[in-house]
C-alpha cells in the first residue's frame, strides 16, 4: 500500500518529479508509476508546493534543485 511508506520528499524525488512533468505534463496517474511509494494526489500536491515556492521566490527555478 502506498501510504505505508510516506515520508519527506527528497531533492532527488523533487528533481525527478519536475522532469516527469516536463515530459508527460500533469498526467499524475502515468507519473505515479515511476513513484511506487507515492500516490498520484501526493505528487500533484508536491508539484503545487514547488510551484508556489517558485512564485514566492520570484524566480523561474526551483530553489532546491535549480531546475526550471
Amino acid at each position: 500500500m502506498k501510504h505505508d511508506a510516506i515520508g519527506m520528499w527528497t531533492n532527488e524525488e523533487d528533481t525527478f518529479l519536475l522532469r516527469l512533468v516536463d515530459r508527460h505534463g500533469t498526467s499524475w496517474r502515468m507519473i505515479s508509476k515511476s513513484f511506487p511509494t507515492r500516490s498520484a494526489s501526493s505528487m500533484r500536491n508536491r508539484y503545487q508546493r514547488i510551484l508556489n515556492g517558485l512564485k514566492r521566490t520570484g524566480t523561474n527555478r526551483c530553489h532546491k534543485c535549480g531546475m526550471i
